[in-house]
């Protein structure tokens, strides 16, 4: 078990509690976007989130992924087809509820080891 410094649980808390207060004041989070898109997510078509990672938390190579680790800032809501579609995009990690890609930038080797990728995150719900 990793310790996360009191800095990155301050950073967690204090983007769970804006994105608390901006959903309630204007139907839109950082990390999950509108309303109408949350709603949307909920459809097949719709279920692959693509975001920006913020932050992160407690990682090591050992434990699995999980969406905790990290802060992440919604980007978009698109069909889990984007994944095949691209070739810039590798699979990170798999938890029982998520499926976390890395997506690099179009130009750059994903299977080069001596490239830092984890640039973008986008996960699927199962």
């Amino acid at each position: 078990m990793c310790r996360l410094s009191k800095c990155s649980i301050l950073f967690r808390y204090t983007l769970f509690a804006t994105d608390f207060f901006l959903d309630k004041l204007f139907g839109y989070t950082i990390t999950a976007g509108t309303r109408e898109e949350r709603a949307l997510s909920q459809q097949y078509e719709h279920s692959a989130q693509v975001a920006t990672i913020l932050g992160r938390g407690c990682y090591t190579h050992v434990m699995n992924q999980q969406l905790h680790h990290y802060a992440l800032k919604h980007e978009k809501y698109v069909h889990p087809r984007y994944i095949l579609e691209h070739d810039n995009i590798t699979l990170q990690g798999v938890t029982p509820t998520h499926a976390f890609f890395c997506v690099s930038d179009p130009d750059v080797n994903v299977y080069d080891t001596k490239v830092l990728r984890t640039i973008n995150t986008l996960y699927t719900l199962y």
